[in-house]
């Protein structure tokens, strides 16, 4: 339903003085109870942020938080219908802005993102699961992951400690997150670069871990031992134990 241009005004006037608190003249209102529509509306942001970003709200000042939320509540006019996505929409205003940098807190861009990340994947939509048998070889069958998940390469563990200790551990790092197929839960597991390089060669491109091992020798120069890989049968199976690797499919071989 169309609306007219007068109620459009109103609904805009109204969700200006929200955000800013600016007084204006929107005909059907009383100005002694319009802020508490505004102080409700706030509070509703504060809450979806707080609830996103727990381990930033630790780690900040009381006061540089709270600022943060108000020059975000005044600037910046959401366009998401969904509560939860409005963290988002604070992650998005929070690098434009360069905030992490006016603050000298590099470390909060990547803090940010992770947190984010976690709501993000509880809240995504479905992704199609693909055929597997839920039992096969680990070293020549092709493992079936669980689609819903990211890979995220950081400058600051911010994964493994607290920022107020990972900001002097400066290196780099990778994060798998993933959402459990069967609770929903997000799950994320620390992993150095050759496992990033093990799931890259089988989601990609539809390998077995033999494939990848061969691979590993010819375009890497890597010397695959038996160390290694016992070291990357076990990998597999604790990405199986933890739902990510879902199951296997039968090799193809090409003629």
């Amino acid at each position: 339903m169309n609306l007219r241009s007068e109620t459009r005004k109103v609904q805009s006037d109204f969700a200006t003085y929200c955000r800013t608190g600016q007084s204006l003249d929107i005909p059907g209102t009383r100005k002694d109870r319009l802020p508490q529509y505004r102080k409700l509306v706030f509070n509703v942001v504060m809450d979806a942020l707080e609830t996103s970003y727990p381990i930033a709200v630790d780690f900040l000042e009381g006061k540089v938080w709270d600022n943060l939320v108000h020059r975000f509540f005044s600037e910046h006019k959401c366009t998401s219908w969904q509560v939860w996505n409005i963290a988002g929409e604070f992650h998005e205003y929070f690098r434009h802005h360069e905030i992490a940098d006016k603050l000298n807190m590099p470390i909060l861009n990547e803090l940010l993102e992770f947190e984010w990340a976690e709501t993000q994947m509880y809240n995504m939509k479905d992704e199609p699961i693909p055929e597997f048998r839920p039992f096969g070889d680990f070293l020549d069958d092709i493992p079936v992951f669980n689609p819903e998940f990211r890979i995220f390469r950081f400058q600051f563990p911010v994964h493994l400690m607290r920022p107020e200790v990972a900001i002097s551990q400066k290196g780099e790092f990778f994060v798998l997150l993933f959402r459990d197929p069967k609770d929903g839960r997000i799950h994320f597991m620390d992993l150095s670069t050759w496992w990033v390089w093990v799931i890259e060669q089988i989601m990609v491109y539809s390998r077995s871990l033999q494939q990848v091992m061969l691979t590993a020798n010819s375009l890497l120069g890597k010397s695959v031992d038996n160390n290694l890989l016992h070291q990357s049968i076990d990998f597999l199976k604790i990405l199986n134990r933890k739902n990510f690797l879902l199951g296997f499919k039968k090799e193809r071989h090409l003629n």
